[in-house]
């Protein structure tokens, strides 16, 4: 039993040296309490940081900076373990660790290092370190790796003085193995086990009677059987091993059979009888799933970092390049980040286009420290420039000392470009001009401009030809009229759609023979987009390059927008002529009239005369125009004339419009009438004085008829500004919108309502020429009453009026009515437009729709100021209105009439002054099958 005791107190000791000379002798086996602790670093945050935490455990810590230093201590001091930092000011880590092992060859000393080098780490623990740890370290792993080396120091202190009192060494050896909080197992030379404390128990799992006696391959996997056998014959044959003196990492076999990942720390030793191996046993579970985190965690984001779309940067403040990622080289045109950042040594000169922005985002850096958004522009490695957006922040050392700048590059250009772009299109659209020929000149130069083209042009089908206008840098020899056979515009045309079409490498095409430009002026790319007007395919927008081009999405939507601009421009232009063929069919008229007819403006000086009325009035003068009509008519006549001049035809005041006058001039008794009149370059208010010679009856009935026909001219012009207007409106609101949109799915929304109000106004122009005579149904559809309803609403609540109008709809499913759609949206506008200035911009417009028996009812309520009973019969007469002077036609409603009873209908009115009206209007079920035949 003696023997048995001494040789597990000489287990303890895991390297037996005799006395040293100039060493101080250990004369107590106990260590300190509390245990002392050298720390040797140069690097105060490490050494304050580790003196908190071993303070806290209730260690005795000691911090030197210097090797030399170090050495000394130790020569004085008993320390139970040393932490050494191998980088150190005056001599290198290993010269102390070897001087300090010379002095006390048991303290364990436990190695820093922020470079793990094999030098460092596997060099250290060959040339006697106890462990190694590398920085920055982890507090759990340094206090683990404390207390195992202060029990190492301690083992091996007992075990030098177990020869002195073995059994109490071998109870405090026993005691300390078994508090140790690592496993420590002790074999003996044939590999079979005879010590297990605690620790050991609770990681594998089997009791101490269990394993005392057997061998060790009882809790290693299977794996490592052979491995082991043929180590420890090498170590009994040779003393020599590979594991001992280093902590290895393996995996041990608990008694379930499961494995776990272990950190073994292997000694060995001899007594006078036997020779032991003790190793101490830590379980790295939870390190391993922390290491295996960590690693996926810096895969995940180096896979981030190298897959990112935006450039990612370290730099320093000086303008170097650390580190980027990929996408950051492609964004400057360089093959890989290592050239990238091998090439570029100062940012400031080398990338940035304007080196004070550099300065400007530094500085904004380390006053805020951190910048979000900063716009420049950056060179690329072929000398292109590009925008980018940066957003970046300082990293700062304990010091506050910057020592990087890191952050993320956005590739804008694109985003600037389209900037720009839209800029320049909102431009050009202001500056547009009362000439559609010259707004379309505008929109082919914009175009050509934006898209870098050889030359552009549009070109339009009419009479049979191919005529071409808008030519951008045109050659001036190609022909601006020619059939259109063989001509790619013409085949954009006749393919018409909202697509760009594109023909590349043109001279191996058919039109290579077919188009007379493509060979004469080296063409090689067309890109073309078909114009519609009216809803017909008209003309294109052409787009040529004399190298190859493959427009963008951006191009696309570019062209789709100036095609769409070009094609309000041409029905504006179909509108304005439709006007001018109104003014000339008006001066037609009042000239062919067999009647003196004078034209006066607000001023009552006359600015049109007819023939007969020089001849009656011009007095040898040759031209009345000019001329006041005081000098024409007697004062009280021409006094009298100046009341309608500032009123509407329809208000009826004193019966100023209809009411004939009679007056005496040389000899001659002439009757005369006012009418409203709108002559050619005149937006201001005039008057038409229609004058009659009524010497004969004869004559006096003739001249009554030209006049009822000039009254419907009257209605009919007049009528077409009130229809205009409120599509007008629309398309007024909508451009102010798309001033302030910046989506361009949303403009292109608004661009194509912009287009639908300019359809309506182009069909109500068309409509109007027509309007005292046409009663055909062509061009009539069924119509779904309910969607006219609500389009009618859309376009009023863009005019300037709707305010916070609520609309409540109360519809019902109606059958078809077969219509034309202008009217029918031509009626339902007129009276919901006068529902909403009835109610001054608030109140509730209700909509309701049904059917009853072979009726179909469509009701439009509001709660406005209601009509006077007294003019409820006459609020459908042309001309009658219940607004002030100069805020309404008349019209409308007269306009409403005529159209509901051209398809069989009936409209009525129910109002109550103070509470609103209701119009009701009735089609005939049937109606929607006339003409369908």
């Amino acid at each position: 039993m003696a023997t048995m005791r001494c040789e597990q107190a000489d287990l303890a000791v895991t390297k037996t040296h005799g006395p040293s000379p100039g060493v101080r002798q250990d004369t107590d086996p106990v260590p300190p309490s509390p245990a002392s602790i050298l720390i040797v670093d140069d690097d105060l945050e490490v050494c304050d940081g580790l003196h908190t935490i071993l303070a806290h455990e209730g260690y005795r810590v000691q911090a030197v900076a210097f090797g030399a230093e170090a050495i000394h201590q130790v020569r004085q001091e008993q320390y139970e373990a040393v932490l050494l930092d191998m980088k150190l000011p005056d001599m290198d880590g290993q010269s102390v660790m070897r001087a300090m092992m010379e002095l006390d060859p048991k303290l364990p000393i436990i190695v820093l290092t922020g470079y793990a080098t094999v030098e460092n780490t596997v060099g250290s623990l060959v040339k006697g370190a106890f462990a190694y740890l590398t920085k920055p370290y982890n507090p759990d792993e340094v206090m683990a790796t404390l207390k195992r080396a202060v029990a190492v120091k301690c083992l091996a202190v007992k075990a030098e003085h177990v020869e002195q009192a073995l059994n109490q060494s071998e109870e405090r050896f026993r005691a300390v193995v078994q508090s140790a909080s690592d496993a420590i197992i002790l074999a003996n030379r044939h590999g079979t086990i005879v010590l297990w404390n605690k620790a050991a128990q609770s990681l594998f799992q089997y009791s101490e009677e269990e394993l005392l006696g057997k061998p060790l391959t009882a809790i290693m996997p299977a794996r490592y059987h052979e491995a082991h056998e043929r180590g420890l014959a090498r170590v009994n044959a040779t003393g020599s091993s590979s594991l001992i003196g280093k902590p290895v990492e393996l995996h041990g076999l608990r008694k379930d059979g499961t494995e776990f990942p272990l950190e073994l720390s292997l000694a060995a030793w001899k007594s006078k009888e036997e020779k032991f191996f003790s190793g101490i046993i830590r379980d790295i579970t939870a390190r391993k799933r922390a290491e295996e985190a960590l690693r996926q965690a810096e895969e995940r984001y180096r896979s981030i970092v190298e897959n990112s779309v935006e450039g990612i940067f370290q730099t320093t403040p000086e303008g170097r390049i650390l580190s980027a990622n990929p996408a950051l080289a492609r964004m400057l045109g360089y093959e890989c980040p290592e050239e990238l950042v091998t090439t570029i040594t100062d940012l400031s000169r080398q990338v940035y286009v304007d080196p004070e922005h550099r300065e400007e985002l530094k500085q904004e850096l380390e006053r805020q420290g951190l910048i979000r958004g900063f716009e420049t522009q950056c060179y690329r490695k072929d000398g292109g420039v590009i925008w980018v957006s940066v957003s970046a922040r300082a990293v700062r050392s304990t010091g506050n000392i910057p020592l990087y700048y890191e952050g993320a590059l956005e590739d804008i250009t694109e985003r600037k470009r389209h900037a720009e772009r839209l800029a320049k299109i909102n431009h050009c659209f202001l500056s547009f001009g009362m000439d559609p020929i010259e707004n379309i000149n505008r929109l082919t130069a914009l175009c050509g401009e934006l898209m870098g083209a050889t030359w552009v042009l549009y070109s339009y089908l009419d009479g049979g030809l191919l005529h071409s206008i808008g030519r951008w840098r045109m050659p001036p020899d190609l022909k601006a009229v020619d059939k259109p056979n063989g001509h790619i515009c013409s085949d954009v045309i006749a393919r018409g759609g909202n697509e760009v079409f594109v023909v590349r490498n043109l001279p191996e095409t058919t039109y290579a023979q077919t188009d007379p430009t493509v060979i004469p002026y080296g063409l090689l790319t067309y890109v073309g987009h078909a114009v519609r007007r009216h809803g017909h395919y008209i003309g294109s927008l052409c787009v040529v390059y004399q190298q190859d081009f493959v427009p963008s999405e951006a191009d696309r939507r570019l062209m789709g927008i100036i095609a769409s601009a070009i094609g309000v421009e041409e029905e504006r232009k179909k509108a304005e002529q439709a006007v001018g063929q109104a003014y000339d069919d008006t001066e037609l008229i009042l000239a062919g009239l067999p009647s003196a007819i004078l034209v006066v403006n607000e001023d009552q000086m006359v600015v049109w005369a007819n023939p007969l009325a020089c001849q009656y009035f011009s007095g040898g003068r040759g031209t009345l125009v000019g001329h006041s009509l005081s000098e024409i008519l007697p004062p009280e006549e021409a006094r009298r004339s100046r009341l309608p001049l500032g009123l509407k035809p329809h208000t009826g005041e004193q019966g100023s419009w209809k009411q004939d006058r009679e007056f005496e001039a040389q000899d001659h008794i002439y009757r005369y009438r006012c009418f409203p009149v709108a002559m050619r370059g005149s937006e201001r208010p005039q008057t038409g004085l229609v004058i009659w010679d009524v010497t004969e009856e004869k004559q006096l009935q003739d001249q009554l008829v030209q006049a009822e026909k000039l009254a419907s001219l009257g209605t009919m012009v007049s009528g077409m500004a009130h229809e205009i207007n409120n599509p007008a409106q629309a398309i007024l609101g909508l451009a102010e919108v798309i001033m302030d949109e910046s989506a361009p799915e949303k403009m292109k929304e608004y661009a194509a309502d912009i287009v639908g109000y300019a359809q309506h106004v182009a069909a109500v122009v068309r409509d109007f020429a027509s309007y005292a005579r046409s009663t055909s149904h062509e061009g009539e559809t069924e119509l779904d009453l309910t969607e006219r309803l609500s389009d009618a609403v859309k376009m009023v609540r863009r005019g300037p009026h709707f305010g916070q109008v609520e609309v409540v709809t109360q519809f019902q499913p109606l059958p078809p009515l077969r219509a034309r759609r202008t009217e029918i949206d031509q009626l339902f506008v007129n009276i919901i437009s006068n529902a909403v200035l009835a109610m001054k911009d608030k109140g509730c417009l209700t909509l309701c729709t049904c059917q009853q028996a072979e009726k179909m009812i469509v009701s439009i309520s509001d709660a406005g100021c209601g009509i006077p009973k007294a003019m409820l019969t006459k609020i459908f007469d042309p001309f009658f209105t219940t607004k002030d002077p100069g805020k309404g036609t008349g019209l409308g409603l007269s306009i409403a009439y005529r159209i509901v009873a051209k398809y069989g209908g009936k409209i009525k009115v129910d109002s109550e002054e103070g509470r609103g009206s209701t119009f009701t209007i009735e089609f005939p079920v049937v109606s929607h099958t006339k003409g369908g035949a």
